[in-house]
């Protein structure tokens, strides 16, 4: 107002502290406020000179701190979102965000009962939240210390920088009630308070630690010194703009402390690159609810026990995990027989390439339908129908696609074989699925494995009577099954996934019509036929008129750009390893649109396809159809991740707490779950594992989903992520791979005795799976 004084005062955080800063601002207004009511000075505490400090540290024994600090953070490692960070204190140089939320939890009280500070309850609170969001249950970040507790006479209204960054490491044990690991965390925070003044660089030495690192994680616990008044508008004296933010430039700051209701109030400073806004915000929240849960169950309960998914998350987070409705409007028929989608076009456009391997070999889908019709007929003779699976093993070309549709419509299911893949594999799946018929072509019809008495029919050979009665009509329904796809096993046992024709029809139906696949596209056919995203580019370009291109591997290996345009290709499905040789200078002409997909990526590949491509990441495993989610980059994508987007059709997509159903809180880790009409049928006589990945849907009545064994988050902004996986399995080149079934294959040697496979990235960072051998002495 009129005459009103404005004091600008600026402090070097080197010569001051938040708590100083405090301690300074009561004795301007104690001043100011006596002379301006011309009254005495009101009595301030007797305060030592910050000397003191500095000489009761210089006493201290520090072998005896650098042993506490060996011990305590023997083996501790930084927080893994800060893993890929490239982070710089430089302001101009990066987005930084804040985030604060204000609870319902007063500290004070359930810290009393407990008979330990406020501070290791928030401190406690945040190392569970981090744990959510981290999957780490070894929590390490930096902590600032006021130093404010150490015993030197009047600290607390010692003005000077008492404030010292060390670091904390939390252990989250779930076999402990939180009572008990809160009163076995105060006594690690105390001696944290006691031998905290090391200094970060001494410690790191004496732990074997990267300290600055796990510092980029830094918390506080923040009280107003007892010295300070509330503030009160009586006062002539205001200070609204003294700060004291202790000059902190970490990557992620989290601060905690009683609001001035008493409540405790989070509040978050990061870097987006390291947590985005919408993140920040679900983190300061869980913190809050973290300390919530120990003051309403009175710490009495473990940490195994603990839900902090509220009514209000929960139906948000179920929001996310269904398709919006929109998409929902252009499906195709679900209920549809998978050969019906090849009939219903054959009708629509007859005369259309439907199938093309290079440039002189090709089929209508008049000519598709036909010659399928015929084989079917065939095969019927030969005894297949209803219940029948028939291995199919061929070399790419137009006619393999007849066959695969003549299973179907003899009312029989494929079992897609790879000739490139061990004659053992091909033999084992054979027998597994009872086949009576294997039908082959090219070099695999010398395979020795047809010796063990199928009945063999040659692709490449078999003349078919040209009198041959069109197809009887097969009577599967849409609940018998289509193809089974073996997927690797763990113990070394190649897993048969089981696909209805429902199921297949669904993904079909919602997939390729959310994708906009147009009647003019020309999709290739780059997948192996044993890998289901051949699904995908064999029947989602059949379904809605499109062509099938298939081109000759080893050009493709050679020249991928030039196959591209020799088939004027505009769509393909690939992985993203394949992916990087679109990078280069050389771009194909036609190709438009690229699915991404079959293993993880980095953004910085993204980042150089979008000037070039429609880019489309899309997930799901084998036991849920070629395709569950889906996201299409826009050309300015910003997200340091890699969204899988919303689900397709009526699939469902959760994250839950691994071992149980229980979902997870936005942000937190846990395993991928997909439900919905997709969801497969099981495995091929595996009760066992059936029951284990295959369960019912807690959230849909009725429902069935699929346990996938990856690991993901939901994130603030409603888009899911991956990152990572549960078991051993890894992905290379698109292929799912269990480490074991090589390991099996390797130590079946008699000269091996124990044997490990590893994925690795060597100097060309290329993956690749690495074995590693210990040979029998003898």
């Amino acid at each position: 107002g009129s005459g009103a004084v404005r004091l600008v005062w600026t402090a070097h955080h080197a010569l001051n502290d938040a708590w100083s800063m405090q301690l300074i601002n009561a004795r301007l207004r104690n001043v100011y406020n006596a002379i301006l009511d011309d009254k005495p000075l009101a009595t301030t505490p007797h305060s030592y000179g910050f000397a003191e400090v500095g000489k009761y540290l210089e006493s201290r024994n520090h072998e005896e701190d650098r042993s506490f600090w060996q011990n305590y953070l023997n083996g501790a490692e930084r927080l893994q979102m800060l893993a890929g960070a490239h982070y710089t204190s430089q302001a101009k140089n990066r987005q930084q965000i804040e985030a604060s939320y204000t609870g319902t939890v007063e500290l004070h009280g359930i810290a009393k009962e407990l008979n330990i500070a406020p501070s290791t309850i928030f401190l406690y609170s945040l190392a569970v939240a981090l744990q959510l969001i981290t999957d780490q249950e070894d929590v390490s970040f930096g902590l600032l210390l006021t130093g404010r507790t150490l015993p030197v006479s009047g600290i607390e209204n010692i003005i000077g920088p008492c404030i010292n960054t060390t670091l904390c490491r939390v252990l989250l044990k779930e076999d402990k009630t939180t009572r008990e690991s809160l009163q076995e965390f105060q006594a690690h925070l105390d001696d944290i308070n006691e031998r905290g003044y090391l200094g970060l660089v001494d410690i790191a030495n004496a732990a074997g630690v990267d300290a600055g690192a796990i510092a980029n994680a830094l918390a506080e616990y923040r009280n107003l010194p007892a010295s300070v008044p509330d503030s009160d508008d009586k006062d002539a004296f205001h200070s609204a703009d003294v700060t004291g933010d202790d000059r902190v430039t970490a990557p992620l700051f989290i601060s905690g402390g009683p609001s001035a209701s008493g409540k405790l109030r989070v509040n978050i400073t990061a870097d987006a690159k390291v947590l985005p806004e919408p993140d920040a915000m679900w983190l300061a929240k869980h913190v809050s609810k973290v300390a919530s849960w120990i003051a309403e169950t009175g710490a009495k309960q473990k940490l195994s026990s603990m839900s902090i998914v509220g009514t209000e998350e929960f139906d948000l987070i179920m929001e996310c995990a269904a398709a919006p409705s929109q998409t929902l409007s252009n499906q195709k028929n679900s209920t549809h027989l998978l050969h019906e989608f090849v009939e219903i076009q054959a009708k629509i456009s007859p005369k259309k390439i439907a199938v093309q391997f290079e440039s002189d070999d090709f089929m209508t889908y008049e000519d598709l339908d036909r010659r399928a019709s015929l084989i079917a007929s065939h095969l019927q003779s030969q005894g297949i129908g209803s219940g029948s699976i028939v291995p199919v093993c061929m070399e790419k070309c137009s006619i393999q696609f007849a066959y695969i549709v003549a299973v179907l419509k003899a009312g029989a299911a494929f079992v897609p074989l790879d000739p490139a893949n061990p004659w053992a594999r091909k033999l084992f799946i054979t027998k597994q699925v009872d086949a009576t018929i294997v039908i082959t072509s090219g070099q695999a019809v010398n395979d020795p494995w047809l010796e063990e008495g199928f009945k063999v029919l040659r692709a490449d050979k078999e003349l078919l009577p040209s009198n041959t009665a069109p197809t009887c009509p097969g009577n599967a329904t849409p609940e018998d099954l289509a193809y089974i796809i073996f997927t690797s096993g763990s113990t070394g046992t190649p897993k048969g996934v089981m696909i209805r024709h429902s199921q297949v029809s669904a993904y079909i139906g919602a997939k390729e019509s959310m994708s906009m696949e147009p009647a003019t596209s020309r999709r290739l056919h780059l997948s192996s036929t044993a890998f289901d995203a051949s699904i995908g580019d064999i029947f989602g370009a059949l379904a809605n008129g499109g062509t099938s291109y298939l081109a000759n591997v080893p050009k493709m290996l050679t020249n991928f750009s030039q196959a591209l345009d020799d088939g004027m290709a505009n769509r393909v499905f690939i992985t993203p390893a394949v992916a990087q040789m679109l990078t280069g200078k050389q771009q194909p002409s036609w190709l438009c649109h690229l699915m991404l997909g079959g293993e993880g990526y980095s953004p910085v590949l993204r980042d150089a396809l979008l000037p070039f491509f429609s880019v489309e990441n899309v997930y799901g495993p084998t036991e849920t159809v070629v395709t569950a989610t889906s996201y299409h980059f826009a050309k300015d994508q910003k997200d340091t991740y890699l969204p899988l987007g919303r689900t397709i059709g009526t699939c469902r997509i959760y994250v839950v707490k691994p071992g149980s159903t229980e979902i997870q809180p936005i942000g937190a880790i846990g395993e991928i779950c997909i439900g919905g009409p997709q969801v497969g049928a099981g495995y091929l006589k595996d009760e066992e594992k059936t029951n284990a990945k295959f369960v019912s849907d807690p959230f849909v009545e009725g429902g069935r989903m699929f346990r996938t064994g990856d690991l993901g988050r939901l994130h603030g902004d409603a888009k899911f992520e991956c990152v990572g996986r549960i078991d051993g399995q890894v992905k290379i080149r698109g292929l799912r791979i269990e480490t074991g079934e090589i390991e099996a294959a390797i130590a079946a040697d008699q000269t091996v005795d124990q044997a490990k496979v590893l994925k690795m990235q060597l100097a060309d960072e290329v993956d690749r799976l690495v074995g590693f051998v210990v040979l029998h002495g003898d």
